[in-house]
């Protein structure tokens, strides 16, 4: 196949290749990217606009030939503008599965909460997530009044709602959800490299 052969030869001169990714936070868009390694159907490239390295699956790249190709190519980063956790779900879902990764995503009125979870060798999910991304509106502000534990009748907004835990790691709280994003992502890419 001559778009493997392509992905080869940049890999192993070094080069950086346009491609139309149909996946991602940005399907569609063309991106400039540099090879690394291929393994099967998976192709770890670092990103141009993003400046990190990301896994992009083999079937859903398009070699393109020149910048012209595509309308939407641009040199500046285009951070995805994510409303909520279910737009990350959404997002990275494909690539956090391409890294490896069993993601689970459960979704109320008033949190979320998406997670990275290793496999058994006999392919069930472990059950303790290696990493988490959450979301919470209200902190949890019981108190005891002498007799029992009681909740304000207005609940308290939080500052730093989005947090993220990953195994050998501090849990760090995030007030902006592109941020929180960003720190996940590179926490599921370094736990995958070390497991």
């Amino acid at each position: 196949m001559k778009k493997i052969g392509d992905i080869k030869d940049a890999i192993s001169n070094t080069a950086t290749l346009i491609i139309k990714y149909h996946a991602g936070s940005q399907p569609g868009t063309l991106r400039r990217i540099t090879p690394l390694s291929i393994d099967k159907d998976r192709i770890m490239a670092r990103c141009h606009a993003t400046g990190r390295t990301k896994v992009f699956i083999l079937e859903k790249i398009k070699l393109c030939q020149s910048e012209q190709d595509g309308s939407e190519w641009t040199d500046e980063p285009r951070k995805p503008n994510f409303e909520s956790l279910n737009d990350v779900h959404h997002a990275y879902r494909d690539t956090l599965e391409a890294m490896g990764w069993c993601v689970r995503f459960e979704e109320g009125d008033e949190h979320a909460y998406l997670s990275l979870h290793r496999r058994f060798k006999n392919g069930k999910m472990i059950k303790s997530p290696d990493a988490s991304l959450s979301f919470q509106r209200y902190r949890d502000d019981e108190y005891f009044d002498g007799e029992d534990f009681v909740k304000p009748e207005v609940p308290t907004l939080r500052k730093y709602p989005y947090t993220i835990r990953g195994k050998h790691a501090a849990t760090k709280s995030f007030g902006k959800l592109d941020r929180a994003v960003e720190k996940f992502m590179e926490s599921a890419q370094a736990l995958k490299q070390s497991a």
